[in-house]
């Protein structure tokens, strides 16, 4: 979410969240979305995401 300049950003509905895992590359194609499904279905399975 951006602010226009001068406003703060809201924090949204991030207050019970304590950690935030980025999945990040310069380009396209490398597969970010795949690993990004399969982490959320691990930490799921752990009963770490609910």
């Amino acid at each position: 979410m951006e602010a226009a300049a001068g406003e703060r950003a809201e924090p949204g509905n991030l207050a019970g969240v304590r950690h935030i895992i980025l999945v990040l590359s310069g380009k396209g194609g490398v597969g970010k979305s795949t690993i990004s499904t399969e982490l959320a279905l691990a930490l799921r399975h752990q009963g770490k995401k609910h």
